[in-house]
């Protein structure tokens, strides 16, 4: 058995109000990225696997706009624009009444365009949005 799966970073602390008001109350406010989905980033979407290493820790703490998942079960974007471009972290909640010992974890992140991101906006429910 692969044991790796369980290697991960540690990448802080989600503000958990906006999302408990939609989700319910969340297992722990922690996030975090497994080495898996940390190559993942890096094989599937290379040219933003800098900028997602550079502005993850911004981008959690300050998103411009965090919407819901509206096709994958507790699922969120966290958005936000950097020079130029939006970035998106897609994060897996992991909720209190799910029972898991699982940690809210980043799935994947890329870069949206301004046509992309506008869609997402039309048909994903806003759960936060900077002033």
């Amino acid at each position: 058995i692969n044991m790796d799966f369980n290697k991960y970073q540690y990448i802080g602390k989600l503000n958990t109000e906006f999302l408990e008001v939609e989700f319910g109350k969340l297992a722990t406010d922690e996030l975090i990225l497994t080495d898996e989905r940390d190559d993942h980033i890096k094989e599937r979407h290379d040219r933003d696997y800098n900028l997602f290493h550079q502005c993850v820790y911004d981008i959690i703490k300050r998103p411009d706009t965090v919407l819901k998942d509206s096709k994958n079960q507790n699922t969120v974007f966290y958005i936000k624009y950097i020079e130029e471009t939006h970035l998106n972290i897609v994060i897996r909640l992991s909720l209190e009444i799910e029972n898991t010992n699982r940690k809210n974890s980043i799935i994947t992140s890329y870069q949206l365009g301004a046509k992309t991101l506008k869609r997402l906006k039309k048909n994903n429910k806003t759960l936060y949005n900077k002033e």
